[in-house]
């Protein structure tokens, strides 16, 4: 019925606002449980005591992992603390303070960054005023003084794109080992070190450096470069777009005999030069042709050291120690006895070496003695080894003397022997055993990291045993090289060894069904021998 003329209808009430929608969960909230609770440990060590809020407004996503920020209250002001959990290592770092502040402009949308923390801030070794903090692609650090922040890239620019200067982001001087921007003094009186500061034409390089993936390295792989023609700075190979670069190339000694060391790029820097432990190691290369087969070098031709059969049971050919001949009996000079029949360069060396032809070899019935040798690039190896464990600059390794790090090496009903030649293999599924410890910190050789086939890789594994009998088993430098020799010659009978770890990308699992091989392309680290080696040494 209607209403009738004149009523007055009052207006419906209005009807009560709608509920505010909640906020839509940000991506970068979206982890596991287990993700949360490596948050909630990292917070717990960081703050202690301190109240702190967790921010809802900030948004980063990356594919290598998930990022919780939080504020706290400092000297009346609001702070920031960023914090990221890296999905390969599952560890959680921290940055905090200004440098956080810097880092959220420098990231914030971008989408998906790779610019993650891969340590805590920390104080700045060479000045206690400022703090710096290590990302996957550069390092940030903070002057307490001015309260500036200084971006430095690892990559070694070398063109006007990234400011004014052509080699704005060069090391401060030419003869330090560069480690996440901060450098470190190595350079000595039996030492040339060069980095690349000064060197043109590296931003070619630029395209084949990445992001590690794991952060800071903790593996060191050793190459050789299947020739004795040294590298240089500016001169790394291509393989169709990319350029192998190493970290590091220990070269022939110079003309005073001192050793040389050249560094590519920054340690930080992921580069192509080791195949599957690309994303963890620091490739050192190092000026030699360690095997007979497959190499331009004719054994019989060259001077550049020793070219001594073994028995390692692979058909290699003759191994090259490589050995540099003095023409004074000083500077650390050793002599090497062992058979005429072993030594294929024997002639060659019978001619003198050097520029006046320094007589080298007395013979004496079947034996042979070298005088006049030095392991100098050994030595030169072992100085930048130490100086990278020294100053903690691969991380996890903290003792050369401890066995655990040098990874081919293993024990089999308590007696140890070196893995030579391909420590991997191939399941029918697809899958990559490891037959070692290929996956913790530590030290590796490229050969070991082979499947089976000659081209996969020859090169690393002299280094492997000098370095191992010098830092564990505490063999003098004039001892060792003998020692090699020996020990190269002595067959091994064959081993069998379970894989230990499967490689899947940059994540390693233990083998649901670890597969058996035997290995007979091995040295046995007799302790016998060693140990008397290393009792003469004293």
């Amino acid at each position: 019925m209607a209403d009738p003329p004149g009523t007055i209808v009052p207006p419906a009430p209005p009807k009560p606002p709608a509920p505010p929608k909640p906020p839509a969960p940000r991506a970068m909230d979206n982890y596991s449980a287990k993700v949360a609770d490596a948050f909630h440990a990292k917070e717990r060590e960081f703050f202690g005591t301190t109240p702190f809020t967790p921010d809802t407004v900030i948004s980063l996503e990356s594919g290598r992992g998930w990022f919780k920020i939080d504020h706290y209250d400092h000297r009346d002001e609001v702070h920031t603390a960023v914090f990221f959990y890296n999905r390969v290592t599952e560890e959680v770092f921290e940055v905090h303070g200004t440098i956080a502040r810097s880092y959220l402009e420098l990231v914030r949308g971008v989408g998906r960054t790779d610019d993650f923390p891969i340590s805590d801030t920390r104080r700045f070794a060479a000045d206690q005023r400022q703090e710096i903090s290590y990302f996957s692609r550069y390092s940030l650090r903070w002057d307490s003084g001015t309260n500036a922040v200084t971006k430095k890239f690892y990559e070694p620019y070398d063109s006007a794109s990234p400011g004014p200067n052509p080699h704005e982001f060069d090391p401060v001087k030419d003869d330090t080992l560069v480690a996440c921007s901060e450098e470190y003094a190595i350079a000595s009186e039996s030492l040339v070190f060069t980095n690349w500061k000064g060197v043109a034409d590296l931003e070619k390089y630029n395209s084949s450096i990445g992001v590690r993936s794991v952060g800071r390295p903790t593996q060191v792989l050793l190459h050789e470069t299947g020739d004795f023609v040294g590298m240089s700075i500016a001169g790394a190979q291509k393989d169709g777009n990319t350029f192998l670069v190493p970290h590091f190339c220990v070269n022939n000694l110079d003309a005073a005999g001192r050793g040389r060391v050249i560094q590519f790029c920054d340690i930080a820097d992921h580069t192509a030069h080791g195949g599957q432990a690309n994303s963890r190691s620091v490739g050192i290369e190092f000026a030699n042709a360690p095997f007979a087969v497959g190499s331009r070098v004719d054994p019989k031709g060259t001077d550049e050291g020793l070219y001594v059969t073994d028995k390692l049971g692979f058909g290699m050919g003759p191994v090259m120690i490589p050995l540099d001949f003095s023409t004074e009996t000083k500077g650390g000079f050793v002599e090497v006895k062992m058979k005429k029949t072993r030594l294929a360069n024997l002639a060659r060396l019978k001619e003198g070496v050097g520029k006046d032809k320094k007589k080298v070899v007395e013979e004496s019935d079947d034996d042979v003695l070298i005088k006049f040798a030095r392991p100098g690039k050994f030595e030169a190896l072992a100085d930048l080894v130490r100086t990278l464990v020294e100053k903690r600059l691969v991380k996890g390794i903290d003792d050369l003397a401890k066995e655990e790090y040098w990874k081919p090496v293993v024990r089999v009903d308590g007696k140890a022997f070196l893995l030579v030649f391909y420590g991997c293999a191939r399941a029918p599924d697809g899958l990559l055993h490891y037959f070692f410890d290929g996956h913790g910190p530590g030290f590796l050789s490229h050969l070991t990291l082979g499947t089976g086939t000659v081209k996969d890789h020859v090169d690393g594994s002299l280094q492997m045993l000098y370095l191992y009998l010098k830092f564990v088993r505490k063999v003098s430098a004039a001892a060792i090289p003998g020692l090699m020799i020996e020990l190269l010659g002595r067959p091994a009978k064959p081993i069998k060894l379970k894989s230990l770890w499967v490689q899947q990308g940059d994540f390693f699992s233990t083998p649901k069904q670890p597969l058996e091989k035997s290995f007979g392309n091995i040295v046995e680290l007799d302790d016998e021998l060693i140990g008397a080696a290393a009792k003469s040494s004293k």
